[in-house]
């Protein structure tokens, strides 16, 4: 996409010309031309990235698989043991289905993360 502005230019404002009056002089015209690639660089790339904050939050914001209530070794996983918590950085929510009906290995206490291990 390509703009043009157009700018009437003279030296000396006060030229008996219809024109000289409202023609942008060296200074006004510098300073105009500042303006409008300050209004550029405002616009910006219009790509959204999170900020160091925002990434720095995400782990603690996301779900992760944890244990419901204490699951003996053998048991079965199911929705009535295994939740989501927000508590960072464990399994993801969506290998749930993949580990539905499947026994654990070890005894996992309540409120415990999974790891790829427990079954």
């Amino acid at each position: 996409m390509y703009l043009v502005f157009e700018k009437h230019f003279t030296l000396n404002k006060n030229l008996s010309s219809p024109d000289h009056w409202f023609s942008e002089d060296p200074k006004s015209l510098k300073n105009w031309v500042s303006s409008i690639r300050i209004a550029y660089e405002l616009l910006g790339s219009g790509e959204l990235e999170p900020t160091k904050h925002e990434l720095k939050m995400r782990i603690l914001a996301r779900r992760s698989l944890v244990s419901l209530k204490n699951i003996k070794k053998g048991d079965l996983f199911d929705q009535n043991n295994v939740g989501m918590r927000r508590s960072g950085n464990g399994l993801e929510p969506k290998i749930f289905f993949n580990l539905k009906g499947k026994k654990s290995k070890r005894t996992i206490s309540k409120c415990t993360r999974l790891k790829k291990g427990d079954f």
